[in-house]
């Protein structure tokens, strides 16, 4: 054994040399090992002390050798054995097990702690596991290989001691039984015009192979396909299957072929044939219209999406337009330039097949029937010494050529000039409008100046002598017998300019 060290204890004062006592009783009737120490000697190795609990104390001497009282005792324990080998509990010997299992063992007399070991050798020669100390009398040891092992436990005293290993025993680790795959794609309810499609799911642990099952019955009564995929192949790509509903799963097998449960089942439809050809509406076949219309045609089983095109020519070898994908069951193209086109539509379905093109019409786009334009000059009301004045006014869409009317009515039930203009000819000078000039006592001369050559006509009204210079053209000459009511009513409004 390790020879044990005492601490005599702390000098005191006049201490020179000190005694120890080593007793198996607290009286120290009996001595099992004194010592007398040299001149400040304050320590003691005692000889082999065999196991049991022990008493000890001191007291000191001076330099006369006289003696002092001895100290309180103490107690203290020698134990140099181990405790028994602990009883193993669980796994069983010889246990198969899946996954890594809870270890156990009763507990052993004087153990305080405990160290538990496997190891793929029954030797133990170099262990594949040991634990730290333990103070518990079950241990769960980190994920462990599969294979078969062997294990055993040992315990250790409060001294320190470690006792025996337990007998060992054997245990298999087997695989776990795989849970249910993650089914990946197709997504639940899937359409596809795909008839080889791929099918993926994720691992899963223990999964070493898996077996995927393709049926047209949720129930899996008969099987359209089967598949057993290599280690770790977590795809299968399908062999031709027919345009219809069908169902798949799939599940895991461990290393020993132990097979999980079967994953959740899922639904994915084969669509490979297109909607039937849409049923055109309107514009009926050959129709002319005015502007860009709105095409339409009647709704196609299965369609989800159409496609419309126009095109100069009727075989559509390289179309004017072609929409994106329509939702609707009408569209309205940017604006179509002039001309005849033949049109047509086609149904797309859930699966991305296109169906046939819809028989195709012919559509005539006329100009559009233009709004009337903003006059510019003259301005409203306005009055000009101009018999040739200039008239204006703004474009209008569709306008291409522009017909001015002047009239002395607002009826224009008679016309004093019409002009029709070139493309895009936006004004219009006018000829001689007719010019009135009444004079009163007017001298040949004045009314010269004022309507040259043109005819003079006399006329009294109301004392006063009037003389009218008019043109020969002028309405207000015809109505001479009236002359007051042409004046204000006529040739006031009508004529360009009238002095009194």
């Amino acid at each position: 054994m390790t020879p044990l060290q005492i601490l005599v204890g702390t000098r005191v004062v006049s201490g020179n040399t000190y005694q120890l006592e080593i007793s198996n009783a607290s009286t120290f009737a009996t001595k099992q090992q004194t010592f007398t120490g040299g001149v400040g000697v304050l320590t003691y190795t005692a000889t082999n002390i065999p196991d049991g609990v022990w008493y000890w104390h001191v007291r000191a001497l001076n330099v006369n050798g006289v003696a002092g009282a001895w100290s309180a005792y103490r107690s203290f324990t020698v134990d140099t054995t181990g405790p028994v080998a602990p009883v193993l509990s669980a796994p069983a010997n010889a246990a198969s097990v899946i996954g890594t299992p809870a270890f156990s063992w009763a507990a052993a007399a004087t153990a305080t702690k405990y160290q538990f070991e496997y190891d793929n050798d029954a030797d133990f020669s170099s262990p594949t596991y040991t634990s730290i100390d333990l103070t518990t009398t079950s241990h769960t040891p980190p994920a462990m290989a599969l294979g078969t092992y062997s294990w055993h436990v040992r315990g250790k005293d409060a001294a320190g001691n470690w006792g025996t290993w337990s007998t060992a025993r054997t245990v298999t680790i087997l695989p776990l039984v795989p849970v249910a795959p993650v089914l990946v794609n197709p997504a639940a309810s899937a359409v596809t015009n795909d008839s080889t499609p791929d099918f993926t799911w994720n691992s899963v642990v223990s999964g070493n192979t898996y077996e995927l099952e393709i049926s047209n019955a949720s129930t899996f009564a008969t099987k359209q396909q089967t598949f057993v995929s290599g280690v770790g192949v977590l795809t299968y790509t399908a062999t031709n299957i027919p345009d219809g509903v069908w169902y798949w799963h799939v599940r895991a097998l461990n290393v020993n072929s132990v097979a999980g449960a079967w994953s959740a089942y899922r639904s994915f439809t084969v669509d490979t044939t297109g909607p039937v050809a849409p049923v055109l509406s309107a514009p009926a076949n050959a129709a002319s219209v005015i502007g860009t219309p709105a095409f339409s045609w009647a709704a196609a089983a299965t369609a989800t999406k159409y496609q419309f095109e126009y095109d100069n020519d009727a075989d559509f070898s390289s179309p004017t337009y072609t929409s994106i994908d329509l939702t609707t069951t009408s569209h309205t193209p940017p604006a179509i330039a002039l001309g005849t086109y033949s049109w047509h539509v086609r149904g797309k379905d859930a699966a991305g097949n296109w169906g046939a093109w819809s028989t195709t019409r012919t559509v005539t786009i006329l100009p559009a029937v233009p709004v009337a334009p903003t006059l510019a000059t003259p301005v409203a009301s306005a009055v000009t010494s101009d018999s040739t004045p200039d008239f204006s006014w703004n474009s209008v869409v569709s306008g291409n050529t522009y017909q001015l009317e002047i009239s002395n009515a607002s009826t224009f039930a008679t016309k004093q000039q019409t002009f029709a203009g070139g493309v895009g000819v936006l004004n219009y000078t006018a000829t001689n409008h007719p010019r009135w000039c009444v004079v009163l006592a007017c001298p040949r001369v004045e009314c010269e100046q004022c309507c040259g050559s043109m005819e003079r006509v006399p006329l009294l009204h109301r004392g006063y002598n009037w003389t009218c210079c008019a043109d020969s053209q002028c309405a207000c000459k015809r109505s001479l017998d009236h002359w007051h009511t042409c004046l204000l009513m006529g040739c006031r409004h009508n004529c360009d300019e009238v002095s009194i």
